[in-house]
């Protein structure tokens, strides 16, 4: 219900001492900057677009699952990852061909 979503939007965004204290969130939000700053570099904007839009579409499906299953978010985190970790190697291997065939966008020439 209502209140499970609230419950689950909470943990996610490290409102609630349960399972994710916010020390836990800082750390994973840096991590998580970190990673985005590093690939930015390395990818084209649509690339960083795609990216992002799993993120969040990530995200979404946590709170969703956590919503209508309960349960324990790192677990649901877990399952959802997998999945996306699936699709992103697909990915990942796309993107490392193209870089091999070198039709990046070159902007630091790197």
């Amino acid at each position: 219900g209502d209140m499970a979503k609230a419950e689950a939007e909470a943990a996610l965004s490290g409102n609630t001492g349960n399972q994710v204290t916010s020390g836990d969130m800082a750390k994973a939000e840096k991590e998580y900057d970190d990673l985005v700053a590093e690939i930015s570099k390395h990818t084209t904007k649509e690339n960083m677009d795609a990216i992002m839009n799993t993120v969040q579409r990530e995200r979404e499906e946590v709170i969703d699952i956590l919503s209508r299953e309960g349960g324990d978010m790192d677990e649901v985190v877990q399952r959802v990852r997998m999945r996306t970790i699936e699709r992103r190697n697909e990915l990942i291997k796309q993107i490392e061909d193209a870089m091999q065939r070198g039709e990046t966008d070159g902007s630091d020439g790197k």
